[in-house]
């Protein structure tokens, strides 16, 4: 994320200018280099180089030109990051000739604009099924429609805080407008917890060919096509990715060149923080919990408070004269107790939550939005999208009587993993854009035979009975609010539709016969 939205920035660039230049020009793809990497099949698709002079970053030594063209500056810091941006190019350029194969008639401009709608939409959806990763039993049902933490948050139902919202949706604007990533989050949402510092490189036999050192990868891009995109994900996804825990590993305390420079990312997010001029951990939160917050974050008034670790308690009392002076950062990096239902730190998690679930949902082009564009704003049987992601997902439908019927297309539903809220698509995003066949379950998580069972074959997400009378609960109140009469009309209409179409689709399938 480049930008203060949830729009792949990083792949697309945060300009017009970066994102005109690593366009193809053609069919709405982005431009590629086509290698075969040891151990693959055939050639397939990596970044381009730079010769068109993308600014990126990069260490003593290494030009510019030499590393791979991205839409941010850091593209090239490691591997992994790498891999990432190489799935999402492919994936970009995939959706490309799908969408191209439905609309012939459409230009290179048509193309790529629809595929980035696209492309933010599978993201957003990503990152749903991200957080739930690292929910518990204990989250209040329903956990899977992206709303569980605001609920808890804010103390409410899942009546009064779901999905059934129109633009702008107040309860995640500011003054009407709509949110961006806060000072904050931009510090504390450094979940390098996460980054594992070595990982095995595995070939097609999932044998492990040698240990790579992380940090070692930084701004090597002849290496990483040398390795090859393949082996790479196979390392990483068998490799063990830490829980968040309290506290920083000493190898990101002293990661050497890993971005051109000697790093340790606790100066680097204290300079930021202070550079912002954020408040204090106690400071923050006081002003936090004045709201009257569902979730409470006790102040550290006393130094024993932001740790069990009577060695970090000492660390704390050298550094800082008092515990209001210890920075944001710091007391979050230190916390010990989870957001309810989550394994996730409380005070980083509020933080990180606020605007995530802001930007994700005061997007007017947000996939939350274009599901309910036409039953919320419009009606099915008068049905006008406002952007290409709604013309895609609603449907024009052949109904006698109403030009402008429109209803869910079941390819896009399908393509987005919408009935299982895009709990899939991590899953997909590497099985249909690699020569890797089969992953498991959660790609986030290492294999385990009866856990997290290893796949070869997922059908598009399918809801449960239950989740689906729930969304439709939820809408049907949401209409209600608007008045009794657009409800039972938008019933009886839909109602009626569906019955048409079941008949069309009988007499389609029996002429089928016929012909036959």
């Amino acid at each position: 994320m480049a930008t203060t939205w949830l729009d792949i920035s990083s792949l697309y660039g945060s300009t017009t200018d970066i994102a005109y230049r690593i366009r193809s020009k053609v069919d709405g793809k982005l431009l590629t280099q086509e290698v075969q990497s040891p151990g693959t099949r055939a050639k397939a698709s990596y970044l381009p180089f730079n010769p068109m002079g993308v600014p990126t970053n990069t260490r003593p030594g290494v030009e510019p030109e030499g590393l791979f063209a991205g839409g941010d500056p850091r593209t090239n810091e490691d591997w992994l990051l790498l891999g990432i941006h190489t799935l999402l190019l492919r994936e970009h350029n995939r959706l490309c000739d799908i969408l191209k194969k439905q609309k012939p008639g459409w230009d290179d401009e048509q193309l790529y604009q629809t595929v980035r709608l696209v492309m933010s939409a599978k993201h957003a959806l990503i990152a749903n099924a991200y957080q739930m990763a690292y929910w518990t039993e204990k989250m209040p049902w329903p956990r899977d429609d992206g709303f569980p933490l605001y609920r808890q948050m804010f103390g409410e139902n899942a009546l009064e805080i779901n999905p059934a919202n129109t633009y702008p949706w107040p309860l995640v604007t500011k003054n009407g407008k709509p949110m961006t990533v806060s000072a904050e989050m931009a510090v504390v949402y450094r979940f390098h917890e996460f980054i594992i510092p070595n990982f095995p490189i595995k070939d097609q036999n999932n044998e492990t060919l040698w240990e790579q050192n992380l940090f070692d990868t930084s701004f090597n891009s002849t290496g990483f096509l040398n390795a090859g995109l393949e082996r790479i994900l196979a390392g990483a996804l068998s490799s063990h990715i830490p829980n968040f825990k309290s506290g920083v590993d000493e190898s990101f305390r002293s990661a050497g060149l890993y971005r051109g420079r000697p790093f340790d990312i606790v100066v680097s997010s204290i300079v930021h923080e202070r550079e912002q001029g954020l408040p204090t951990f106690n400071q923050y939160f006081r002003e936090y919990n004045a709201q009257d917050p569902e979730v409470v974050v006790p102040i550290r008034d006393i130094w024993d408070k932001f740790s069990t670790d009577p060695e970090d308690i000492e660390n704390l009392k050298k550094l800082y004269k008092h515990p209001d002076d210890i920075d944001l950062v710091v007391g979050c990096q230190l916390g010990e107790e989870w957001f309810p239902g989550t394994t996730v730190p409380k005070s980083a998690l509020i933080i990180s939550l606020f605007s995530l679930f802001g930007m994700g949902n005061s997007d007017r082009f947000s996939i939350g939005f274009a599901m309910m564009r036409c039953l919320l704003v419009d009606r099915p049987w008068d049905c006008h999208p406002s952007n290409a992601l709604e013309d895609l997902i609603w449907e024009r439908k052949d109904v006698p009587g109403f030009p402008n019927f429109r209803f869910y297309s079941d390819f896009w539903l399908k393509k987005l993993d919408l009935p299982a809220h895009g709990t899939n698509l991590l899953w997909r995003l590497i099985t249909e854009n690699s020569e890797i066949n089969c992953v498991q379950r959660s790609p986030l998580f290492p294999p385990d035979n009866i856990t997290n069972p290893i796949l070869c074959s997922q059908e598009a997400g399918k809801g449960t009975s239950l989740v689906v009378l729930l969304n439709l609960f939820q809408i049907a109140l949401s209409l209600l609010k608007q008045g009794p009469y657009s409800f039972i009309a938008t019933v009886i209409i839909t109602a009626g539709s569906g019955i048409l179409a079941i008949i069309h689709y009988l007499g389609w399938k029996t002429s089928g016969r016929h012909k036959t």
